[in-house]
């Protein structure tokens, strides 16, 4: 087989991408390259081939490299796998197009430099912010719900699905749009602001070249949720931190409001700020994607999902709500059922009694259970008895019941445990380019115990069509049996496909 490749193109502010399923591409190291490029620059009035797209796509692990060519900025960068400390990498060189003019049958590999000297990320040269004095601001975790096991699961698969995007180094280089539409795929999960669809007729890419495209937020601010979201380049340091918190106030400032809950987001962290006329809290950075991602939940990500789907950290509605008789919680989840998933978010968020009936359900999934909850209790797997004796750790923000953790006497309320692993060092917190696809390089899915109309199942990930739709699994006959990896649930942004596909496989 030959070198497989991907082409990006930005012209006239437009992102355009090309991949040629059936024909090889020249490394670059051959002479030819340079001339296709030129080719690409010569023709840039006739893309029809090309496949108009939001952002630049990142290496995948089946290809050998993928060249971006951006007109508008007079760079080409040429991304390839290379190995660091056994561990394969994606590695960005960079040139200016001007050096093509006079390159005389160069090559690229002779004309390439590498990536100490690709341009910094915008966020790293804006000029300095004077820092905001912060209070700490503490978020009490209430015992995680079903509907939070469920969305760990999920943001797990999502991370492995879209891992090369996350990888990816040009990802990071804020502001990007790749990152706008991560953050904002993750920010969904975390609010079970998506749809369940029972629709199996997904066009899976050839040779599995995935691309996100679902609609993102195009400005770095904006409203989730009752939530102020602050898309920043790096949270981890006093003054990047200091720099996020300015813009939001600047915002309200211009919006004419002087309070509001903030969730900011980095790819790799993520901070809970509360902002009032008279101060500024901020909870601790939490690791937000890390190299682990794809394997287990991150500690950001978990107390996201706390944060907007319980009333651990948000004005509560009850005292403004008030309903001249009580609705059981029967009649309560009928009418939630009775809605489209996008109508049934909208009374929850318009509701406190609605909101509290949405997310302590799985909603838009009926007769639907789970009967292992491993990343939500992760002691011991087992929910039982959690909402009377738990206790939660302040560091990874892990809920565990009392005796798992040790706590022989019944814990107060809100009572904190730093837990074994946080202890030990042994929480994973960083996030290298190419971490998550190394962790989880053999990775096949993980199988969920749940239960449907009180039958038994195991809930899996797909990650082809099902097998009656792919004419090449006929060629093996009846030399192997072939499950039928049946699609049941896929999860969609606005209709949009989300990558992540599950099938119900018999207990």
């Amino acid at each position: 087989m030959g070198t497989r490749g991907l082409w990006n193109l930005r012209s006239a502010g437009k992102w355009y991408r090309l991949h040629e399923q059936r024909s090889r591409i020249r490394s670059p190291n051959e002479p030819e390259t340079v001339r296709r490029i030129k080719s690409i620059i010569a023709s840039l009035n006739n893309l029809e081939e090309w496949e108009s797209v939001s952002f630049p796509s990142p290496l995948q692990s089946n290809l050998d490299y993928v060249y971006t060519i951006d007109v508008d900025a007079g760079t080409l960068t040429i991304t390839r796998w290379e190995s660091l400390d056994g561990m394969l990498q994606p590695f960005p060189g960079q040139i200016p197009l001007s050096c093509l003019d006079g390159s005389h049958g160069l090559t690229l590999d002779q004309l390439t430099r590498f990536p100490g000297e690709v341009s910094e990320p915008e966020d790293r040269r804006a000029p300095t912010t004077p820092q905001v004095v912060l209070d700490q601001l503490l978020i009490h975790p209430e015992p995680p719900t079903t509907l939070n096991e469920l969305q760990f699961r999920i943001s797990r698969d999502f991370c492995f699905i879209w891992r090369f995007f996350i990888d990816d180094p040009m990802t990071w280089r804020y502001p990007s749009m790749a990152f706008n539409t991560i953050a904002i795929g993750l920010l969904r999960i975390a609010a079970w602001d998506l749809e369940v669809s029972s629709d199996s007729q997904i066009d899976y890419p050839e040779n599995r070249v995935n691309f996100p495209y679902w609609g993102a937020p195009q400005t770095d601010i904006f409203w989730f949720h009752r939530y102020l979201v602050v898309l920043h380049g790096n949270i981890n340091t006093k003054t990047s931190i200091s720099a996020a918190i300015s813009k939001a106030q600047f915002f309200l400032e211009v919006s004419h409001r002087d309070a509001a809950h903030l969730i900011i987001l980095s790819l790799q962290h993520v901070a809970f700020v509360e902002i009032s006329s008279k101060s500024v809290l901020c909870s601790q950075i939490l690791p937000f994607l890390v190299n682990m991602s794809a394997r287990q939940c991150s500690p950001g990500f978990r107390l996201l999902s706390y944060v907007l789907t319980s009333s651990c950290w948000k004005p509560s509605l009850a005292r403004r709500e008030h309903l001249g008789v009580g609705f059981p919680p029967e009649t309560l989840d009928l009418i939630l059922r009775s809605c489209s998933p996008k109508s049934a978010l909208t009374l929850s968020q318009s509701s406190f009694i609605f909101q509290e009936q949405y997310y302590s359900t799985i909603p838009q999934i009926q007769h639907f259970t789970l009967r292992s909850f491993k990343h939500s209790v992760p002691c011991c797997g087992k929910k039982n008895r959690l909402r009377e004796n738990w206790v939660y750790c302040p560091s990874c923000y892990a809920c565990r019941h009392a005796e798992c953790a040790g706590v022989r006497s019944e814990p107060e309320a809100d009572s904190q445990v730093i837990c074994f692993d946080c202890k030990d060092g042994k929480l994973c917190t960083e996030l290298v380019p190419g971490g998550i696809n190394h962790i989880t390089r053999r990775f096949s899915g993980e199988d969920c115990e749940v239960s449907v109309a009180g039958s038994p199942k195991i809930l899996r990930i797909r990650f082809w069509k099902p097998s009656h739709l792919c004419p090449e699994l006929r060629l093996l006959g009846n030399l192997v049996t072939i499950p039928p990896r049946l699609i049941n649930f896929t999860i969609r942004f606005n209709g949009a496909f989300a990558g992540v596909a599950y099938g119900l496989d018999d207990s």
